[in-house]
């Protein structure tokens, strides 16, 4: 079977594959080593800044077990896309602080910003920037790029890494997920190699902190000292020669201390990898949270983009599911013996980029065949991958982990499937309540307009509520909640893809439907007095369902810059879906602070011509401008 129908990852990196790229960016990774903060260089109309690993473990301190931090932490506001939530309760993703403190210090303090906004803007050359870094360095890489594709420019950077350590927790690499920048992402990972993993364990933890101390200045200084001409050296070896070289290795922990600190990280990232896999079984949010996550505290760190696995043999499996990864970084460490290779390998990539940057690209980790008796594409991809890895598809735990991954997928385009048929069938009601609104409204046709003599809009019949009309439009807003809350739950659970908050199918529907009827839900709310007993519909009643479209579209105009667009004329529709809960509470209001409040806000939706017409001159906006003349007098 060949590569391309088993790997879709590698049509989508085909511009790493299909030049030298790797290569340069790997040389710039090792010329980076010289320079102070970053080093730049220009090659065939690409820009490709890169960045160094940690001189030592003061790079690595920590504050707490393993060092995460809000993405925005200290005021920093530079990540807006990396959140998860609803509106009203967003969740930032968390990354390591030391990893973001130095990406912080290069903004802030070096003239990179300004060079990389200049190349942006170069609309003649259209330069392609790359970032890259090794070790320590391709976690700043990360972040650079992720800060440069939130500029939106119409050139995004790309980002390849070398053993880079894991950067950020799972909102983090949902968000890049969800934000469709994955492909932007190649990590390169050399199968033994220690560093790519070392995020998986506290560093607090002695084996850890004792190894980074030793070796994080070896691999530093290994580093500086190499010399380009060293990526051929291997060739010239014997394989004997290379074999004891990596096994053995002249690295400064003794074996006793390199198999602790392997078993260490092995250890700590089995607790990791056994607890995704039971959340991929029942769901992340069935997954108890009991007596045993209070006592294990695991890292929060996960994979994100694009994992392209290597080894000195000529293995290469390009791996674009970041579950499937996760097994990887964990099955191709622990099936390894030769502790030594885990820590020499973290500095010999030139051993292994050319098998990357060969013309073939990545169809020679799948020049074999491998022997299956499986009969579906699924099964025999896994085959593929382990067999690629050196795992081996006779390792039980790896594969039916790999298959519980693919199985998740299935379903989740399954559920897809499913509900995009059930939000066609919603569409029958949303025009059954278009129908109501516009009757409601007074633009019936001449036989229904003494139905409503008085032409209230469509947000004072519902609450009144005497019609066989006002009942039928109530069990159509019955019927839509339940699907609406049926896709949040969906969503908050990881049962449907990660991206279909960015589909502008979802976001015009969510939209569509809670401008439409959710001033219907506050009307009920209000008609019932529940505001009485539970509080304000803001405060206390407004569903999930609502502040999750909200943040849908808030996301969807923060991207495309609409986010304070003024329009000409009221729209058909009141842009403030909660525009009617504001009135019922200035209008309740026994505060002279509250009613000033809610006119400034009116008076500021006015001028942005947010309210539309009907809703302006309803009786009920009457009563409101009443009760601010009585109060304010």
């Amino acid at each position: 079977m060949e590569a391309s129908k088993i790997c879709r990852a590698e049509e989508n990196i085909t511009y790493f594959v299909g030049t030298d790229l790797i290569s340069e960016a790997w040389n710039a990774c090792q010329n980076a080593y010289k320079s102070r903060d970053f080093y730049k260089i220009e090659y065939k109309n690409v820009l490709i800044i890169a960045f160094s690993g940690a001189p030592n473990s003061r790079d690595y301190v920590t504050d707490n077990d393993f060092d995460e931090c809000d993405i925005n932490y200290n005021l920093n506001d530079e990540f807006n896309c990396l959140v998860d939530g609803d509106s009203e309760n967003p969740k930032p993703a968390m990354v390591r602080k030391a990893f973001l403190d130095r990406f912080l210090c290069t903004l802030r303090s070096s003239n990179l910003k300004a060079k990389i906004l200049e190349v942006q803007k170069d609309i003649v050359e259209k330069k392609t920037i790359i970032f890259t870094g090794h070790s320590f360095g391709g976690a700043i890489a990360s972040l650079w790029t992720l800060w440069t594709l939130e500029k939106r420019h119409k050139i995004p950077p790309l980002c390849i890494t070398f053993g880079c350590p894991l950067v950020g927790d799972k909102i983090f690499a949902k968000a890049i997920e969800r934000e469709k920048w994955s492909h932007y992402f190649c990590h390169i990972v050399s199968r033994n190699d220690i560093v790519p993993r070392i995020c998986f364990s506290p560093f607090k933890s002695p084996f850890i902190s004792k190894a980074l101390d030793e070796l994080l200045p070896y691999w530093y200084d290994s580093m500086r000292n190499r010399k380009a001409e060293n990526q051929t050296k291997v060739e010239n070896q014997s394989k004997v020669e290379n074999q004891k070289t990596v096994q053995d290795g002249s690295h400064p922990l003794s074996k006793e201390n390199s198999q602790e600190f392997i078993k260490q990280v092995i250890s700590d990232a089995s607790q990791v990898l056994t607890h995704e896999t039971t959340a991929l079984v029942v769901g992340p949010a069935n997954l108890v949270g009991g007596a045993a996550k209070d006592l294990i505290k695991r890292s929060p760190y996960r994979p994100f983009g694009y994992y392209v696995f290597c080894s000195t043999s000529g293995s290469v499996c390009c791996i674009e599911n970041t579950e499937t990864a996760l097994h990887m970084l964990y099955f191709a460490l622990e099936n390894s013996k030769l502790f030594g290779a885990c820590i020499m390998e973290h500095i010999e990539y030139d051993k292994t980029i050319k098998h990357i940057s060969k013309s073939s690209g990545l169809t020679a980790s799948y020049s074999k065949t491998v022997k299956s008796d499986k009969s579906s594409a699924d099964d025999v991809r896994i085959d593929l991958q382990l067999e690629a890895m050196g795992i081996g598809n006779q390792n039980t735990q790896a594969w039916l982990g790999l298959k519980t991954i693919e199985e998740n997928k299935n379903k989740l385009a399954i559920n897809i499937d499913q509900q995009i048929v059930k939000l066609d069938e919603m569409q029958e009601f949303m025009a059954e309540l278009e129908w109501y609104k516009t009757m409601c409204e007074g633009n019936q046709s001449n036989q229904d307009k003494d139905l409503n003599a008085n032409k209230q809009s469509y947000y004072e019949c519902f609450k009144t509520n005497k019609t066989e009309n006002d009942m039928k439009a109530n069990k159509n807003r019955v019927k839509l909640a339940a699907f609406w809350d049926r896709i949040t739950e969906l969503v908050e659970k990881e049962e449907l893809p990660k991206d279909l908050q960015t589909q502008d199918k979802w976001i015009n529907a969510g939209t569509e439907y809670r401008l439409l009827v959710e001033p219907l839900d506050i009307a009920h709310y209000y008609r019932l007095g529940k505001h009485e007993d539970s509080g304000s519909y803001i405060a206390r009643g407004r569903p999930r369902r609502y502040k999750l479209l909200q943040k849908w579209l808030d996301d969807k105009k923060k991207k495309s810059g609409t986010e304070s667009v003024t329009r000409s004329k009221p729209p058909i529709l009141t842009q403030n879906s909660c525009f009617w809960a504001y009135v019922e509470e200035a209008i309740n209001s026994s505060t002279d602070k509250e009613p000033k409040d809610y006119k400034m806000q009116l008076e500021n939706m006015v001028a942005r011509h947010e309210i539309s017409s009907e809703d302006l001159s309803s009786s009920t906006i009457t009563n409101w401008q009443n009760s601010l003349s009585s109060k304010a007098g």
